[in-house]
Order: C-alpha cells, then sequence, then structure tokens
C-alpha cells in the first residue's frame, strides 16, 4: 500500500504517521485501496470535512487516480470507439464526463476527459485499469499513442464555496472567470499547473493538476492562504465524499453498481443508472456496446434509477 502525495499534509493535525495508521486500520473500514494507494475514510472527523466542503473549503486528494495522456492524429477517433458519446466533436479546453460500455452494453467504467486539443486529450477514469481494454482498439490506428502517467501527476480538488477565494490568494488570479468545466493552463512555481472548474460534490469546486514535485510548494501556498483568510484548509476522506457526491446525483462505478468483471445480476446500462445524455446513438460509426444500446432503446431498460 502506497502513501499518496498529500497524505502526510492532511494529516498534519493527527499524531498517526502513515505506518502507524496502516498497522491500526482495516482495508474497507477506515481506508481504500485506490490503484494500490491508501485513501482514509475520514482524517479525523467526516462530519466537519462535509461540513467544510458546503460552508467553506476542503480538499480531495486525487492523486491515485488512473491518467492516461492520449494523443496523435487519430485520437479522437479512438475515443470515439471505446466511449459511448462522440468526443472528436467536442470542444478543446473542456472537461468531458464519459462513459465506457461492454459489447453487451453494461457500464464498464466512467471518467472525466480533458480536451487540449484534437490530438491531446487526458483521461482520468474512476475504477479499472484500461490498459488491456485499450489495448484492443488502439490497433486500428496509426497515429495514436496511449501513455499511463499517473505517478507523475499530483491532483488536488478544491471544493465549497471559498474555493475560488483560496485559488486566487494563491496567485491564480481569474480564476473566478472560469465557466464550468472550463480549462486554463496557469504558472504557478515556474511550472504549470491545469486547472478545471469541476468536481464530485456537487459544489463549487476546481480540479488542479500538476507535477508531483510542485506538492511541497502547493502545501507551503495553501497554509499561506488558510492564514491570511482566517478559515481552516483541511483534506476530506471517502466517508465525507460519498455524502456530498451522493447529494449531487453521482454514481460511481464498482460502488452502485457492479462492474462487467463482478455480478452480472447487477450490472446496469447508462440509460438504467439515469445518465442516458452519455449515450450518442444518433451518430453513425459504431462504438462498443452500441448494438446492445439500441436493442435497449427498441426494448426498453430493464430498470429506472429512481430519486
Amino acid at each position: 500500500m502506497k502513501k499518496s502525495a498529500f497524505f502526510d499534509f492532511f494529516n498534519r493535525n493527527n499524531d498517526n504517521d502513515f505506518e502507524s495508521f496502516l498497522s491500526q486500520s482495516k482495508e474497507d473500514i477506515d481506508y481504500i485501496n485506490w490503484h494500490d494507494y491508501c485513501l482514509p475514510m475520514s482524517y479525523g472527523d467526516e462530519v466537519s470535512e462535509y461540513k467544510a466542503v458546503r460552508s467553506t473549503c476542503a480538499l480531495f486528494d486525487a492523486s491515485p487516480v488512473k491518467k492516461y495522456k492520449i494523443t496523435g492524429r487519430d485520437a479522437g477517433k479512438f475515443l470515439d470507439i471505446v466511449m459511448t458519446r462522440r468526443m472528436s466533436r467536442q470542444k478543446a479546453m473542456r472537461v468531458i464526463y464519459a462513459t465506457f460500455c461492454n459489447e453487451d452494453g453494461m457500464l464498464l467504467d466512467d471518467g472525466l476527459l480533458y480536451k487540449f486539443a484534437e490530438d491531446n486529450y487526458l483521461l482520468m477514469v474512476s475504477e479499472l485499469d484500461h490498459d488491456e481494454h485499450f489495448a484492443k482498439v488502439s490497433p486500428r490506428f496509426d497515429d495514436l499513442r496511449i501513455d499511463e502517467i499517473s505517478s507523475t501527476l499530483s491532483g488536488l480538488a478544491v471544493q465549497g464555496p471559498k474555493s475560488c477565494e483560496v485559488l486566487n490568494y494563491m496567485g491564480f488570479t481569474s480564476i473566478e472567470n472560469l465557466k464550468s468545466f472550463e480549462i486554463k493552463d496557469f504558472v504557478f512555481a515556474g511550472e504549470n499547473v491545469t486547472i478545471a472548474r469541476a468536481g464530485f460534490t456537487a459544489d463549487l469546486g476546481y480540479e488542479l493538476w500538476f507535477e508531483a514535485k510542485l506538492s511541497k510548494i502547493f502545501e507551503g501556498a495553501i497554509l499561506e492562504a488558510e492564514s491570511a483568510l482566517n478559515i481552516k484548509i483541511n483534506g476530506y476522506g471517502v466517508t465525507a465524499l460519498n455524502a456530498l457526491r451522493l447529494e449531487g446525483g453521482f454514481i460511481v462505478p464498482g460502488w452502485d453498481t457492479a462492474q462487467t468483471f463482478e455480478d452480472n445480476e447487477y450490472e446496469r446500462t447508462p440509460v438504467e443508472l439515469g445518465i442516458p445524455w452519455t449515450v450518442d446513438l444518433d451518430r453513425g460509426e459504431d462504438f462498443i456496446g452500441k448494438a446492445a444500446l439500441l436493442e435497449e432503446k427498441r426494448n426498453g431498460p430493464r430498470y429506472k434509477t429512481m430519486g
């Protein structure tokens, strides 16, 4: 089990170091294994963590998420096949919610796709390692490169009604002009930081992506903002995250529904999960799961998400 980029920083008010935490904790009770990284259920008080996101500002360590850099002239065409809607025609410098299905139309995984240009994408996926999945499709294309860059890129979600104020103080000027799901590159400590107005909390928030070497510099800047703005800026764990995202109606494949390698009885299609807008059946080209989803459209879904 590995320690994520901001584990020590989020635990700065606790006595336990990483090794002590692991020795005294149980997986799936006190923490989850997220791509071999330890993600605590809380950093001391899950209720306070939840309230901080809803009232001021709090931070989530998104560093362990799987990240794929997809580049080349055929990058958009590749994504059009593995995802359920056409990514090649989405606007550049935008974040797009993406879903993947298997050939039976069942949800395989979801994630966020950062589109920088027609030949340059960054994909963050929720649960699965997609290497094998992508390898089945990528040989069809000549000008395509897929690099898994998870360990080189750290991620920080800055969420809550004061998140904009915090980032402004840290030097990300004009961050308030960023529209929902818009991407912009900033310079921080002489290095590039990609920021999107996005999140998994159903609140105002931003996702920041940067080289891992900047993590310590970010910690110092956050402490300065905390002091200057007179607000506590702490991390929040899985328990608070679950409450926040459920209020927004956000799903997690593998938590709210079985993934395709698990129990078939609990597999669901995007339509059955209440996200039919992620599927484009009208486009001409084929994509993985299209035939099954067309049949579902003719016959109707087996289940319906309520609430």
